[in-house]
């Protein structure tokens, strides 16, 4: 994939969406698993973020802040945590249950790993949306902890 790209929001002054080849839509929950899971519809958008001291954070910034994540990321074959997202996002087969509120969790198998995508609802300016918080490789998912799953 090529080099991510920032490109300033049409929604607010203060949002700047990842532009990953080509595009700032990356992936979408569509109609049939929102209903399931009880959410909104809509697409898939990495912002540019930010990273506290403290190591909170959302979006570009706060997924790259974490080298250790980058390495995992990295030796999975992703050129950039960028790339990653946007293949996540793209590819998803299963919504898990999120241990926050007001989030959602999208799960893409890759290998014998899992890259769960981390989502809050963006809903203001005129295109509302799904923003990527963080992206993390982790173990296969409890089934229990499925909500959906693409057939």
């Amino acid at each position: 994939m090529t080099q991510p790209k920032a490109v300033k929001g049409r929604q607010t002054s203060e949002t700047v969406w990842v532009s990953v080849g080509g595009t700032i839509d990356l992936g979408m929950i569509d109609a049939i698993a929102a209903k399931v899971v009880r959410c909104r519809a809509a697409v898939i958008r990495l912002s540019e973020g930010f990273q506290r001291p403290n190591g909170s954070g959302y979006g570009l910034r706060h997924i790259e802040a974490n080298s250790e994540r980058l390495i995992q990321i990295k030796g999975l074959g992703f050129k950039t945590a960028a790339d990653c997202v946007a293949t996540a996002a793209a590819n998803w087969t299963k919504i898990v249950r999120a241990t926050e509120a007001n989030r959602i969790c999208l799960i893409h198998e890759i290998a014998a790993r899992e890259l769960k995508l981390v989502l809050q609802f963006h809903g203001t300016g005129r295109t509302p949306c799904w923003s990527v918080v963080t992206v993390t490789p982790v173990r296969k998912s409890r089934p229990e902890d499925v909500l959906y799953m693409k057939s």
